[in-house]
């Protein structure tokens, strides 16, 4: 008893029929590479050839191929420019920091001032507390050895009113007394 296949017209086989008569081609090849899932094969390939598949992917696969094409040309581009766009950046940055370098020293400046000017005032309030009667002693001191030298020219001069020894007497208290006075 030989068996043969016979296949029936139901709608299934007779859409595959239709769909395989439209794309022969994919077809033949789908017959070629597979005996056993020759349907499973037919039915995929006529799933992604059908029309608006093929327009979805045609559409999308020249879509990757424009942004490749762009990606492409304005590789050069970006290279051009990307040197003077680092150019731009650094001479911003230098300016941006020369800035912020002549802001903290003008600050830096006036912070230095008032400190030392704060300084400078409690220095003086210290010295003069502590060393302010040496100044009022040194002063008065002062004056009293200048008061006693000039009153001891003054009575060399009295005594000897123009006298030939008047002259080498002057000369020998100045020497004496008046040189150490002039150095105080």
């Amino acid at each position: 008893m030989e068996s043969e296949e016979s296949l029936a017209f139901d709608a299934n086989n007779l859409m595959i029929l239709q769909a395989s008569s439209a794309h022969p081609l994919l077809m033949k090849l789908a017959n070629k590479l597979s005996h056993r899932s020759t349907q499973h094969l037919q039915l995929f390939f006529h799933y992604v050839f059908h029309s608006p598949a093929l327009a979805c992917f045609l559409i999308g696969f020249f879509g990757l191929l424009c942004i490749e094409l762009q990606l492409i040309a304005i590789g050069p581009l970006s290279h051009k420019y990307s040197q003077q766009a680092a150019a731009s950046v650094s001479d911003f940055s230098n300016v941006i920091a020369s800035s912020i370098n002549a802001s903290m020293y003008n600050r830096s400046a006036t912070y230095a001032n008032a400190v030392n000017a704060r300084v400078d005032s409690v220095q003086s309030t210290i010295t003069d507390g502590m060393f302010g009667w040496v100044n009022g002693t040194t002063t008065t001191l002062n004056d009293m050895i200048n008061t006693f030298y000039t009153g001891i020219q003054t009575a060399v001069s009295t005594g000897f009113n123009g006298m030939v020894l008047e002259s080498p007497v002057q000369e020998f208290i100045r020497c004496l007394i008046g040189s150490k006075t002039s150095h105080v």
